[in-house]
């Protein structure tokens, strides 16, 4: 017979569909599963690296402070201070870090020193004829260990 169809027995092809969609179900859930442990895996990793940096969080706070409590800040509030002040101060032996701010019509030096207070004729003697409404020596802030840190 010539012009023979072929048909397709409708169980036959149920069944390849299904042992077809049984396979592909299955590949599915090996990429679920290899991108589940994947991201296991990330967030662990992740965890470790934020662990990290909160470790190298403390231990830059702690340099901070140890390098803050090694020194003292003594400021100076003083009328008419310029550059050349400042970098006399600044040269002196013993003065670790000079900052300045302006509060309203003097200025507040704050120098730091692990001489501490004992620098205080010396800073003094270096203003000169400078007007002096007073002078403390204090234990020094983190803000101060910062202006240190990027002062030197």
């Amino acid at each position: 017979m010539s012009g023979a169809v072929n048909t397709l027995d409708p169980i036959e092809a149920a069944r390849a569909d299904i042992v077809g969609s049984k396979h592909l179900i299955a590949s599915v859930a090996d990429d679920l599963s290899q991108h589940q442990q994947w991201l296991e895996n990330y967030r662990v990793s992740e965890k470790r690296h934020a662990c990290w940096l909160q470790f190298q969080e403390v231990r830059y706070q702690t340099e901070l402070k140890r390098r803050a409590t090694a020194r003292s800040v003594i400021e100076i509030e003083a009328f008419g201070v310029d550059d050349g002040v400042v970098a006399r101060l600044r040269a002196l032996d013993g003065v670790d870090a000079v900052s300045i701010e302006q509060v309203e019509q003097a200025h507040v030096v704050a120098i730091q020193s692990q001489r501490g207070p004992a620098m205080i004729p010396a800073l003094l003697a270096e203003l000169g004829d400078i007007a002096v409404g007073r002078v403390v020596a204090r234990e020094p802030t983190l803000e101060d260990a910062y202006v240190e840190l990027v002062s030197s």
